[in-house]
């Protein structure tokens, strides 16, 4: 094997050439766009156990970042892929708030 057979898919997929593209505590709209999602319906994962049938998502915020996010307030029949959604921030225990994203108005 040659020099360029070493080198695979993932290890290129996970690196990253710039981390100075976004100050890390930029504050930010709130404002985002659904990119793709999938509804779930069985994960024995505490917590998302209680939480079943959820949305997972992926949304890009947008400042640029695309994030993985929970999307709620929204019938599953209503998602569509370019969707306006903004952020709500909801507390998942006393030690962690999680922002999700529901439908714009």
């Amino acid at each position: 094997m040659g020099d360029e057979a070493k080198e695979t898919a993932p290890a290129s997929v996970f690196r990253a050439e710039r981390f100075d593209v976004f100050d890390v505590h930029q504050h930010l709209s709130g404002h985002a766009t659904l990119y793709t999602y999938s509804i779930v319906y069985q994960n024995d994962l505490p917590p998302f156990r209680d939480r079943v049938p959820y949305v997972a998502a992926i949304v890009d915020l947008d400042e640029g970042p695309r994030m993985m996010t929970n999307n709620v307030d929204c019938p599953f029949e209503d998602l569509q892929v370019g969707m306006k959604l903004t952020v709500r921030f909801e507390e998942s225990s006393d030690k962690f708030t999680v922002p999700m994203f529901s439908p714009a108005t």
